[in-house]
């Protein structure tokens, strides 16, 4: 399950990359546009926070439940 979340995580990281790549191309180039983009890209800035926030909890509870596997086995 560790495997699948990561590839779900770098999935996840690879479309937002996307998103913003095509909003770079769409933004134009005014105030108005300027400020929707920085706002989008905040939004983005959040998710990519939570994504990894989501995973570094993830890596925490797995490797717990690792450390106990590894004490059973000594």
């Amino acid at each position: 399950s560790a495997h699948h979340a990561l590839r779900e995580s770098v999935s996840r990281l690879d479309a937002i990359a996307d998103e913003i790549e095509r909003a770079r191309r769409l933004a134009v180039d005014t105030p108005l546009g300027t400020r929707e983009l920085q706002r989008f890209l905040l939004a983005k800035q959040r998710d990519i926070t939570t994504l990894v926030t989501d995973a570094r909890e993830l890596s925490r509870a797995k490797g717990a439940v690792l450390q106990g596997l590894r004490e059973q086995y000594r």
